[in-house]
């Protein structure tokens, strides 16, 4: 039968059907857009699966860093208390530290206890005015605190 004698109809679905995919007579390609979509499908999966992975060893290498950091301060601690047991091993560096901090004396020795006289405390005066019985009672107890390492006046 030739060509012109069959109806239009039947020839192009039948060549449509036979058309390898993705190639369509003058319409636009879908096939091209499917795999394209399949593709960037595939691609995000792998973005995402890869995503969790990369995160936590990111996560680790900070934990490492922070962890290798500690550990150089440690050691630079323990050497440090080593160099100190080393000095406390020395009596006269124990004896130094108890005479310096504990105000240790040796027999026979005499101490002097210099007090500061700009840092004396200064004690109000009562004014001509007020009587030992005007002054409210925690005044007087406040007076008696700040006199009483005072030596008393010569009379």
């Amino acid at each position: 039968m030739p060509a012109s004698s069959r109806p239009a109809g039947r020839d192009d679905n039948r060549r449509r059907r036979s058309d390898p995919p993705g190639r369509t007579n003058g319409s636009a390609s879908t096939g091209l857009t499917t795999r394209a979509a399949v593709l960037g499908l595939v691609v995000c999966g792998v973005l995402v699966s890869a995503a969790l992975p990369a995160r936590e060893l990111l996560t680790h290498r900070s934990d490492l860093a922070q962890a290798q950091a500690d550990r150089t301060s440690a050691q630079q601690r323990v050497a440090g208390l080593e160099a100190e047991l080393q000095r406390l091993n020395d009596p006269t560096y124990v004896a130094g530290l108890a005479r310096a901090r504990l105000h240790y004396v040796l027999p026979g020795e005499t101490t002097y206890q210099v007090l500061n006289p700009d840092k004396a405390p200064v004690v109000p005066e009562p004014t001509g005015g007020e009587t030992r019985g005007d002054v409210p009672w925690y005044t007087q107890l406040w007076h008696t605190t700040a006199v009483a390492d005072q030596p008393p006046a010569p009379k």
